[in-house]
């Protein structure tokens, strides 16, 4: 047990638990729209919302994919690979019905798909970014000393030259990945989930504009086109530090399933490296081995980062804070623009940067940090959180377009390997994939026996002398949590709800509304129920979607005896 503010004692805070059981993974819906939960004497009913996303289909594009034909946009550039093209490899006979044959076909079909989906995401960037799309996303690397610099974007030159190490092992958990995918009858998922707090949580937006929903919408075609299905669980919580509860939670918020978590804890992490570290510890143990980005981190946090890769075997990357402010000068100064040049600019850039402020200052970037919807009398647009620390919807969306140009930048490096070691290599696709999963355990036996942390261990978890270390960091544990978002709340599985095993951010088991569990008969309250409070949802705001994250809590009766059992057949 481990004391917190999640659970109450008629408003007090009680202990909330941490103890193992399988989670059942299933991917999130979202939906544009917000259902509040009402006010009623009994559990709030659930409201069973579906909302069937519109499919482009590009009839023109998939009949000339079907004939072999390149349809790559001359306007746009093309992906810089990191080896050589799949165009300059061996041309094979389509009628050989070999093994290795046929992931050779089904290979080079996703580099084409692969190329025109990036094409379709940079086609994009030109829309919204405009002319400015180059100066800001993209860039060169050096890829061996004394060759010249090779023209990329910044999801390379941010990240892989600053850690060769995690960048092979991100690509090889991709290849993985895509001949898993290309061998399976289902589809097989790569699922990225946000840990973090109220930024990156994206409060004072709308919900799907938060970095988390802009990489889930650039990248789900990008790994579409290697036959991937791509899921993004935008879990952070406003007010949270990823630790201690978030990190020793992490299977129950996040799912155990993942295959990379972010950190994005910079503001209420306070420093604290031992918890970083935590954080990191408990998530790499879950079977799926994620790897992780430290996102917007200080200095203090790269040797965190730098010890998990170099001594531990994990994949892990930082983007400091300090790399992303010299980019975001790269976008057009609206403070020496004129009125009608302003009204002309795309719609990313334009009152983004005034002077040497970003989403402040005039003319105009700090009224228009935030969007508005036309009516001056709808009431989300006073909807809460808009301050000065949370950053608005244009920095989030430069934000998820990071992100998603490094993943893509990682896909081509990935998928252009494996196309390298069928043809050049002459390797069969089975061996190929033995030998990268063998590769994975070595890592993962780098991890699982090396020393625990010593440089940053916790002094919270220090003070407890009951528990060993190793118990903390390596065992076996499961979070009986109320918190919002976690997989276990979505599933069912804390409320022993099985008609709510969709798992999707409205269809969920919400428990009781405070106010009506108050004005029950204490005394005669046996068991802890599970509460959320109406303060802390925006329920003015129903046009749409604002917020995800709520801090809901277990219940306990200070006239009586509460019960909680633990753990449930669940």
């Amino acid at each position: 047990f481990q004391a917190g503010p999640r659970t109450r004692t008629n408003g007090r805070p009680i202990l909330s638990t941490m103890v193992d059981f399988p989670a059942v993974s299933a991917p999130l819906s979202e939906l544009d729209s917000v259902v509040v939960p009402q006010r009623k004497q009994d559990p709030p009913p659930m409201s069973r919302l579906y909302l069937l996303y519109p499919m482009l289909i590009a009839v023109a594009i998939a009949t000339l994919i079907a004939l072999g034909v390149s349809v790559v946009p001359k306007s746009v550039v093309a992906p810089v690979s990191a080896s050589k093209g799949y165009e300059e490899s061996i041309p094979v006979s389509r009628n050989d019905n070999s093994q290795q044959h046929r992931h050779l076909v089904a290979t080079s079909d996703m580099l084409e798909k692969l190329q025109l989906a990036r094409a379709k995401m940079m086609n994009q960037l030109q829309v919204e970014y405009g002319s400015y799309t180059d100066a800001i996303f993209k860039s060169t690397v050096v890829e061996q000393e004394g060759m010249p610099p090779k023209e990329t974007t910044i999801g390379r030159s941010l990240f892989q030259t600053k850690s060769p190490p995690s960048w092979e092992r991100l690509q090889r958990k991709l290849k993985i990945k895509i001949l898993q995918g290309q061998a399976s009858p289902s589809p097989i998922q790569f699922v990225w989930a946000t840990g973090g707090h109220s930024s990156s949580a994206g409060h004072g937006n709308l919900f799907n504009e938060s970095y988390t929903q802009i990489l889930s919408q650039k990248a789900t075609d990008l790994f579409a086109a290697v036959g991937l299905d791509f899921v993004a669980r935008p879990h952070a919580m406003g007010g949270t530090s990823c630790g201690n509860e978030i990190a020793i939670c992490s299977k129950e918020i996040f799912g155990d399933d993942l295959d990379f978590l972010s950190w994005d804890y910079g503001m209420t992490t306070g420093g604290a490296v031992s918890k970083v570290e935590l954080y990191m510890y408990r998530a790499a143990l879950l079977p799926t081995r994620p790897g992780f980005i430290l996102l917007d981190a200080h200095n203090r946090y790269f040797g965190v980062g730098k010890e998990m890769q170099d001594t531990l075997g994990l994949t892990a990357f930082v983007l400091l804070s300090q790399a992303v402010r010299p980019l975001t000068m790269k976008f057009p100064d609206t403070a020496i623009m004129t009125q009608n040049e302003i009204a002309e600019m795309p719609t990313h850039v334009r009152a983004f940067r005034c002077g040497s402020g970003v989403e402040k200052g005039e003319p105009g970037c700090l009224a228009q940090k935030y969007t508005y919807d036309p009516d001056p009398s709808e009431p989300c647009n006073r909807r809460s959180h808009r301050v000065s620390w949370h950053p608005g919807w244009k920095w989030h969306a430069f934000y998820g377009n990071i992100l998603t140009l490094f993943l893509a930048e990682a896909l081509q490096d990935a998928l252009e390997t494996i196309h390298h070691n069928i043809t050049t290599g002459g390797m069969d696709p089975n061996n190929l994939l033995d030998k990268l999963k063998s590769e994975d355990d070595a890592n993962h036996k780098q991890f699982t026996e090396s020393t625990l942390p010593g440089k940053y261990f916790d002094k919270d978890l220090l003070a407890i002398d009951d528990i060993p270390n190793d118990v903390i960091y390596r065992k076996p544990n499961f979070c009986h949590t109320a918190r919002l978002p976690s997989l276990t709340r979505y599933q069912g599985t804390l409320t022993e709800s099985p008609e709510f095993q969709g798992g999707s951010y409205e269809h969920y088991d919400r428990g009781y509304e405070l106010s009506n569990v108050m004005s029950n008969n204490n005394a005669n309250m046996t068991q802890m129920p599970l509460v959320w409070d109406p303060k802390s949802y925006q329920s003015r705001c129903t046009k749409y979607r604002v917020q995800i994250d709520y801090q809901d809590f277990f219940f306990a009766n200070s006239l009586g005896e509460s019960k909680l059992l633990l753990p449930n057949p669940s």
